[in-house]
């Protein structure tokens, strides 16, 4: 079978767009939905219909910036750590079969940004992705960074499709974190026509700032990642979405818990191509 995990960016306005968002979400069969841009104040647990939403916002002042996770209620017994970093960062640890996965929302800063700002971005981004060697990480959301197509130096981080440009600032910044942690950007590794490629479009131009990025190894699990235009349209965003392998989803029952727990197999046998 296969898992659907995305990120869009909703320009806002959470509170009036969390239902619809749910239901396309549903809609399109995602398990696994991260959001920024939420603009929320504080963080915060609730159920929104098929979907126990996790969000984390600024601790005071204008409610701006912010992070979220959507993850199906079924799933919610393999959570097993969350937690609320700032309003950019956000992670949540699922059990994956005998080791963990992080899921990371993320939301960095815009291009030209204040160079110190943007070190303590990673710095922080940094803290968050270092997970023991057997677990696994997977960062969704608006990076804010163009990464182009010039794969020279880069070669394990990124494939060899995207836009046809060199990095800008924050793309270079970005791979240089990538190449130094090990991961890999895997909207890179696949190739799409242009409409399924760009993921954000505005003021009469496009290009490619929402990501998906894993490690190495899990990499291996990720058949396709490619963008959804029509899943959901106040934002000028698109949905940025991977399909994750899965040898089977079971479901058995912990009687010392007295719960549910969900063990999700991840086929890393080679169902694409290695790097």
């Amino acid at each position: 079978m296969v898992m659907r995990w995305g990120a869009i960016n909703i320009n806002g306005g959470y509170s009036g767009k969390k239902v619809e968002l749910a239901e396309a979400a549903s809609k399109m069969g995602l398990d696994v939905l991260a959001v920024s841009d939420i603009r929320v104040r504080g963080e915060k647990e609730e159920e929104v219909g098929e979907y126990k939403v996790y969000l984390s916002g600024v601790k005071a002042g204008i409610a701006q910036w912010g992070v979220g996770l959507y993850i199906r209620k079924e799933m919610e017994p393999s959570v097993v750590a969350i937690r609320y970093v700032n309003e950019r960062l956000m992670w949540m640890d699922l059990t994956v079969s005998s080791k963990k996965i992080r899921i990371v929302s993320v939301y960095s800063h815009c291009e030209g940004t204040d160079q110190d700002k943007m070190d303590s971005f990673y710095e922080a981004l940094s803290d968050v992705v270092r997970v023991k060697d057997k677990d696994s990480v997977l960062l969704m959301g608006d990076s804010n960074a163009r990464i182009g197509n010039r794969t020279e130096g880069y070669e394990k981080v990124m494939g060899k499709f995207g836009e046809d440009m060199e990095a800008n600032r924050n793309g270079k910044q970005l791979l240089d974190f990538c190449a130094s942690m090990g991961l890999v950007i895997t909207n890179s590794f696949f190739k799409h026509k242009n409409i399924h490629w760009y993921t954000w479009e505005g003021r009469g131009t496009r290009s490619v700032i929402d990501y998906i990025i894993t490690d190495q190894e899990f990499r291996k699990a990720v058949r396709d990642t490619r963008v959804f235009r029509g899943f959901f349209d106040d934002t000028d965003h698109y949905l940025i979405c991977s399909e994750i392998g899965i040898v089977r989803l079971k479901v058995q029952e912990v009687r010392c818990a007295n719960k549910l727990k969900y063990d999700i197999i991840i086929n890393l046998s080679g169902t694409v191509d290695p790097l």
